[in-house]
């Protein structure tokens, strides 16, 4: 007899880069929502841009590496509502996506949010950031 048994993975971490990053403006939304753990981070495969007026980052898929921090919780779906919100992702169109993506250097899997940036108002103004780095962008 073969027992076959399923394993779901669930992911229970989010990589921010920006304002979600210990030290940014929105990083107290993390407060009470059972952070386990923060700790620095990085993905390849994106660029990172600042945009204007609105002064807030964004990634796209692209060449580089962008640097943030892995966050974990201990319940992440009740975390995922809040940053969904945030992020407009059911905005139609959406601000951003949420996709997984692997985080280094332990390549973990972990959430992402991905600027959807086909759909933004004529007077936006995207500028790459060369360093990956938000907190490094002045």
């Amino acid at each position: 007899m073969v027992i076959l048994t399923l394993v779901f993975n669930v992911i229970k971490k989010l990589f921010v880069y920006g304002t979600l990053r210990p030290g940014g403006r929105y990083n107290y939304l993390t407060e009470g929502l059972s952070l386990l753990s923060a700790s620095p981070a990085y993905i390849d495969g994106f660029d990172l841009y600042l945009l204007r007026p609105q002064n807030y980052p964004g990634i796209v898929p692209g060449v580089g590496r962008v640097y943030g921090d892995l966050l974990e919780f201990a319940d992440i779906s009740s975390a995922l509502l809040i940053f969904d919100d945030l992020e407009g992702v059911d905005n139609s169109p959406p601000y951003y996506f949420r996709e997984k993506v692997t985080v280094n250097p332990l390549g973990q899997q972990a959430w992402v949010y991905i600027l959807n940036n086909d759909d933004f108002p004529e007077t936006t103004q995207l500028f790459k950031l060369k360093s990956g780095d938000w907190h490094k962008r002045k």
